[in-house]
């Protein structure tokens, strides 16, 4: 009698661990994907953060002896790939606009320094809203996913919180070697007027 008391109090514990480990794992990540499109290992990380804060998080990181970078996105095939396993809301990027552009479609790079060519912007991005929207003054130089459609946005980074980073994590090769620091962010330039 006592065994299957002991059984019974055993087999609750158990659905109740079982229980907790699915409460806690909502919120939780699984392990990386790995996508067959190019090998590399891919994940979502909650991490609310500015942009530069999440470049210096994810090259902290590493998965099977891989090092991590904000995940970069090459092809429309990758992007539907990255986008359709995880959908998060609005993460970062890889990628941002340098200093000196003078458009806000031109000086676009990716953070690991792989060749720029792909885009996926959604409607009317990139736009570097909202003062002086269309007109590049520096006002949103980094990229993330749009909540909710897998295209991309032109976001600032002074006030920005994303709610998290996509991580693509590879081998790193000479030519594609990241950058030893985050880029730092755009001065704020003055418009003037004739």
């Amino acid at each position: 009698m006592s065994a299957l008391k002991s059984l019974k109090s055993l087999s609750l514990l158990f659905v109740l661990c079982c229980f907790g480990l699915f409460l806690t794992g909502i919120n939780a990540h699984a392990e990386p994907v790995q996508w067959e499109g190019n090998g590399h290992w891919y994940d979502a990380i909650d991490f609310p953060s500015n942009w530069i804060d999440a470049f210096k998080d994810a090259r902290s990181r590493s998965y099977l002896g891989l090092p991590g970078h904000l995940v970069t996105l090459t092809s429309q095939e990758e992007n539907d790939f990255v986008w359709g396993t995880f959908q998060n809301d609005a993460p970062w990027l890889g990628a941002f606009q340098v200093p000196w552009a003078r458009e806000v479609d031109t000086g676009w790079k990716w953070a690991t320094r792989e060749p720029w060519g792909f885009t996926n912007w959604s409607g009317g991005e990139p736009n570097d809203c909202c003062g002086t929207a269309g007109v590049e003054d520096g006002e949103e130089n980094f990229l993330q996913f749009w909540p909710e459609t897998g295209q991309w946005n032109d976001v600032g980074t002074r006030e920005s919180q994303g709610v998290g980073y996509f991580i693509e994590y590879e081998a790193r090769t000479a030519q594609e070697s990241p950058l030893g620091a985050p880029p730092a962010t755009h001065p704020q330039r003055k418009l003037t007027t004739t």
